[in-house]
C-alpha cells in the first residue's frame, strides 16, 4: 500500500517539480519580457522629449514666421499707401501741366495778336511818317 501511495506521491513529486520548473522558466521569460517592455518605454519616452523639443521648436519657428508674415503684410500696406499717394500727386501734377499748357497757348495766341498789331501799327507809323513829311512839306510852302 505504502508503495502504490509512495509511487502516486513520486508521480505528483515529479509533476510539482515539472511544474516548478515551468513555473521558473515562464517567470524568467516574463522577466526577460519586462526587461524589454522597459527599455522600448525608455527608448519611447527619449523619443517622445525628442518629438516634444522638435514641436516646441516648431513652434518657435512657426512664431517667427508669422511675425515677418506680419511685417511683410504692413509693408506691403505702407507701399500701398505711398502708391496712392504718388498717383494722387501725378494726377494733381497731369492738372498743372494742362493749365501750364493752356496758358502757354494763351500767351502765344496774345503774342501772335500783338505781332500782328505791331505790323498794323508799323505800318500806321510809316503812313503817318509819309503823312507828316507832306504836311512838312505842305507847311514848308505856306511859310516861303
Amino acid at each position: 500500500r505504502a508503495g502504490e501511495r509512495g509511487r502516486g506521491f513520486a508521480v505528483v513529486a515529479d509533476e510539482v517539480r515539472a511544474l516548478s520548473v515551468r513555473t521558473s522558466e515562464s517567470t524568467e521569460e516574463i522577466s526577460t519580457q519586462l526587461s524589454k517592455l522597459r527599455q522600448m518605454t525608455q527608448s519611447i519616452s527619449q523619443e517622445m522629449k525628442s518629438s516634444l523639443q522638435t514641436s516646441s521648436l516648431t513652434v518657435d519657428y512657426t512664431q517667427e514666421a508669422q511675425q515677418s508674415f506680419n511685417s511683410i503684410t504692413d509693408s506691403v500696406d505702407l507701399i500701398s499707401d505711398m502708391n496712392s499717394q504718388i498717383a494722387t500727386a501725378a494726377e494733381e501734377q497731369q492738372h498743372v501741366a494742362e493749365d501750364i499748357n493752356r496758358n502757354v497757348v494763351d500767351i502765344k495766341t496774345v503774342a501772335d495778336e500783338v505781332a500782328e498789331v505791331s505790323v498794323v501799327a508799323e505800318s500806321n507809323a510809316q503812313n503817318l511818317s509819309e503823312l507828316a513829311t507832306r504836311l512838312n512839306a505842305l507847311v514848308g510852302r505856306f511859310k516861303t
